[in-house]
């Protein structure tokens, strides 16, 4: 098989690859536009689970206090949380041994300032993952991608997660 035999062939592959699309350009759009349809669609329903299941900041503070191991969202909105208003301003990802009583730290202000002083003015939500203590580092990380916790203006994580040696804080020991 020469040069010329391999160029006839992929000359014939084209050709029939544009009396393809010509013959069929409509359902080729109509595929396109209910393909993209169907994006927008789950785009949206992704957008508002990302902030389904949070508690306004009252009602977790009623929740009975248990020790539990997990990671906890706190998301910060200019106005109560509703289906027309699903963006939130901020948001600040975390890890605790004991999920109540570390949220609660971050609201008196024995935590991140910045969701102290936002809880003053703004409308704070909660959500928590209860996980084993050993699952926890992986458990944040994930959650502050997801959540664009470290790497948008968003974010109030000062790290990437998993033990707070990920982040623009990054620290390395001396080799001996």
């Amino acid at each position: 098989m020469n040069i010329f035999n391999i160029l006839d062939i992929i000359y014939k592959i084209f050709k029939y690859l544009i009396d393809f699309i010509s013959e069929n350009i409509t359902l080729i759009i109509i595929l396109f536009v209910i393909f993209t349809i169907f994006y927008c669609v789950y785009r949206e329903i992704e957008r508002k689970n990302r902030v389904k299941n949070f508690l306004y900041i009252d009602e977790f503070l009623k929740l009975p206090n248990e020790k539990i191991s997990g990671c906890y969202i706190i998301l910060i909105f200019d106005k109560p949380l509703s289906k027309d208003n699903l963006n939130y301003q901020h948001v600040y990802v975390g890890q605790s041994i004991d999920l109540y009583k570390r949220v609660k730290a971050h609201l008196s202000g024995n935590g991140n300032k910045k969701i102290f002083w936002d809880n003053k003015k703004k409308y704070v939500y909660v959500r928590l993952f209860k996980a084993p203590a050993g699952t926890l580092d992986t458990l944040e990380k994930r959650l502050i991608k997801k959540y664009n916790a470290f790497y948008s203006k968003k974010g109030y994580n000062k790290t990437r997660g998993g033990g707070g040696y990920y982040g623009k804080f990054r620290f390395r020991k001396k080799k001996r």
